[in-house]
């Protein structure tokens, strides 16, 4: 019997912290790759054209452009028999991804030279050349050739490769492609940081759609404050109950005590059980208390999505599930966006990780309160 409680107790354990542990990776692997940008992804069901990169420059001519990156596909090609998608893009766009290169990326000097230089996938690299060191080589596209100064990551992680679109992406300097002004920009990213960022949230560019994903990457911590609570909940359950034995116990044994001689003879005959009182009543809340408060248990919730007047309104979180939902169904006529896809199927794995994480410790909190505190109970 006691064999089996202890099996009991260990599976408990393994299938919560399997849960714990699998939830922290998805969301470490997604907010490594959610950086403090803003992305502007054409809506291709929308009555205007997308800005052409000549309308982008013209634009940004009184404004820095720091910080602030394109993108656009052009027509699919063939590389050693491999369907890649060009991307024409300019400096700043792998600094804004934070993406991890060996080599070099697109730098200003490329596009100021109209350098024929691409930066390519770690997979791709391996397709085209059996090897990811690709730096140096060359890849011919659409008759021109190319010379591959950089090679980005590829993430083996699931959650990573449900997110592609399974695409192969050639990404090389906007300037270096003929008549590259008149093509339609997909994608504009910015630095939440950067000095034009307010100045391009003001400006009338209705056919794209804005994604703040400074925002997404606090909604995934949420996720790992969720769990952390969960956590310290359970404990702190558990300690409490702890708590209130011991500190009957010690109460019983002064009591008795008590009945033989004065309060203050007490104190010096039997020390040991005023001590323990004082360091069980005072010790186990205090470290709880240390706990939450040393930890970050914080839940961040957009002010845009709770009312401002009722936050017992529960038609506007109707109002908004709805228009998320909307939101989220046009944001599918872009093209599906690595982020996008990212943060949707992210969110889509934590949910139901989240779910089971507190079922599982609600089975364990309950077993080890039947199991354990009897014991704790016996002794005391």
């Amino acid at each position: 019997m006691i064999k089996r409680k202890i099996l009991t107790l260990i599976l408990l354990s393994l299938f919560c912290s399997c849960g714990v542990f699998s939830l922290m990776h998805f969301a470490d692997n997604a907010k490594r790759q959610f950086t403090a940008v803003t992305q502007l992804n054409y809506n291709q069901n929308s009555d205007y054209p997308p800005i052409t990169v000549s309308q982008f420059e013209s634009i940004y001519e009184r404004i820095s452009t720091e910080k602030i990156s394109f993108c656009c596909e052009i027509k699919e090609a063939k590389v050693k028999n491999v369907r890649v998608t060009p991307v024409l893009t300019n400096e700043y766009y792998f600094e804004n991804y934070g993406l991890t290169l060996s080599g070099s990326g697109i730098r200003d000097e490329h596009i100021g030279n109209k350098d024929n230089v691409a930066v390519i996938g770690s997979e791709l690299a391996l397709e085209l050349f059996l090897n990811t060191n690709a730096i140096g080589k060359m890849i011919k596209i659409n008759g021109k050739e190319y010379i591959v100064c950089g090679v980005f990551d590829d993430s083996d992680s699931f959650v990573n490769r449900i997110s592609t679109d399974g695409k192969k992406r050639v990404y090389i300097p906007c300037t270096c492609y003929d008549g590259y002004g008149n093509c339609g920009i997909d994608t504009i990213t910015y630095d939440n940081s950067a000095m034009s960022a307010p100045l391009i949230e003001q400006m009338n560019l209705s056919q794209y759609y804005a994604t703040d994903f400074s925002e997404k990457n606090k909604v995934i911590e949420n996720f790992r404050h969720i769990v952390c609570l969960l956590l310290f909940a359970a404990v702190s359950f558990i300690a409490m109950k702890i708590w209130f034995i011991l500190c009957k116990w010690a109460i019983n044994g002064i009591k008795c005590s008590l009945k033989e001689q004065y309060f203050f003879k007490s104190l010096t005959s039997i020390p040991k059980k005023y001590i323990v009182l004082i360091v069980v009543g005072a010790g186990i809340p205090a470290i709880l208390l240390t706990v939450f408060i040393l930890f970050d248990f914080s839940i961040f919730i957009p002010s845009k999505y709770i009312p401002y007047d009722n936050i017992f309104d529960f038609s506007y979180y109707l109002e908004k599930i709805i228009e998320n939902a909307n939101s989220a169904n046009s944001l599918a006529l872009t093209g599906d966006t690595h982020l996008l896809k990212l943060f949707s199927n992210t969110f889509a794995i934590l949910i139901p990780h989240i779910t089971a994480v507190f079922i599982l410790l609600v089975c364990a909190t309950v077993y080890v309160n039947q199991a354990f505190l009897n014991r704790i109970k016996a002794f005391a």
